[in-house]
């Protein structure tokens, strides 16, 4: 008569090396999810790098310029401007958290204060995040405020950063 030792053994030997590759697959597959996680959150980081790079140079050509800020000379150069900007869609000129002009709506006859920013960056470049504004057709976007102007990002560019998801 026949041992079935050797069969059993098998068999135990292709299980635990079965479950062993199920194991390996699934760590392997979590590994994976987890690197194109923090490439999808790298990329985004590194798109609102530029972003602010972009709202901290027109804070500079502000800074420099001698146009009054809501004046009608000052919003056409910050419209022609706007052309040469890559991210933002509006400029505007606060004074305590209230939009008094933009280049979009012009001057305001009735301004009002708006809330608190979401958050403020290192720097004093405070943010308010996907707020819906009269001029982004109902698409939250992001505004960018420091010292006495702000910026409206794009808001197709928000709606892709919060779209954004590895692929799993």
């Amino acid at each position: 008569m026949r041992s079935t030792a050797p069969l059993v053994a098998g068999m135990v030997l292709i299980a635990v090396g079965g479950f062993a590759a199920i194991k390996w697959g699934m760590a392997t597959e979590r590994s994976d999810a987890r690197a194109r996680l923090a490439s999808t959150n790298r990329q985004i980081v590194e798109r609102l790098d530029l972003v602010i790079d972009e709202f901290r140079a027109l804070g500079r050509d502000i800074a420099g310029s001698d146009l009054p800020s809501c004046s009608s000379e000052s919003l056409e150069h910050y419209r022609r401007l706007l052309f040469e900007l890559e991210y933002l869609r509006d400029i505007g000129f606060v004074r305590q958290r209230t939009l008094l002009c933009s280049t979009a709506i012009g001057v305001i006859e009735n301004p009002e204060v708006s809330s608190r920013p979401d958050f403020v960056l290192p720097g004093g470049v405070q943010v308010y995040a996907f707020r819906p504004v009269r001029i982004s057709a109902g698409q939250p976007t992001m505004i960018l405020q420091a010292d006495n102007y702000n910026a409206l990002v794009d808001p197709g560019l928000i709606s892709s950063l919060s779209a954004a998801r590895p692929a799993l």
